[in-house]
């Protein structure tokens, strides 16, 4: 099995819409709509035409198997959205004898794009139930910060602030 990343064209749209959805509601079981996000509906024009940046990693069937964005903020913070991977492809994996970790494959590539656009602060949200991603980003040099904290920009999702935990790295 092949993977590879790339930035998103709009040709993946729809299979990016239902690729996040299933995650967001058949694993978290969330409730989200596609008009309940206001960057899920047209990619390209909330992440790339502002400034930032989508990527997606595909299989060899030229399958979405994962997801990650950045969306730039003012005074040098940036936000890191829809980090998604499919189930059989979480954590540390081989393939075609060489060790793939596509979780952080991506988010070095968030990770890159920050640096190059003088990014300080990256932050992000994710719902209680992700206990593998908390695990992940604080591993990543993530910690933990209440709402109070979020640069007033930040667009929180359309979940109860009780039902998610937010992170801040600073670079």
């Amino acid at each position: 099995m092949a993977i590879t990343l790339q930035h998103f064209t709009p040709q993946y749209q729809q299979q990016v819409q239902d690729f996040v959805l299933g995650i967001q509601n058949g694993e978290f079981h969330l409730g989200l709509t596609v008009h309940d996000q206001p960057d899920l509906p047209n990619l390209q024009a909330f992440y790339q035409e502002r400034g930032g940046q989508f990527w997606i990693a595909l299989d060899e069937d030229d399958t979405v198997v994962a997801t990650i964005a950045v969306e730039l903020l003012p005074r040098h913070n940036a936000v890191l959205r829809k980090m998604f991977v499919a189930p059989h492809l979480r954590g540390k994996k081989t393939i075609n004898n060489k060790e793939l970790n596509i979780a952080q494959t991506l988010f070095n590539a968030v990770l890159d794009f920050a640096r190059e656009h003088n990014v300080s602060d990256l932050w992000l949200d994710t719902p209680h139930q992700a206990q593998a991603a908390h695990r992940f980003y604080v591993r990543n040099g993530f910690v933990h910060v209440n709402a109070e904290a979020i640069p007033p920009e930040y667009r929180l999702p359309n979940i109860a602030l009780s039902k998610i935990h937010l992170y801040r790295l600073s670079l």
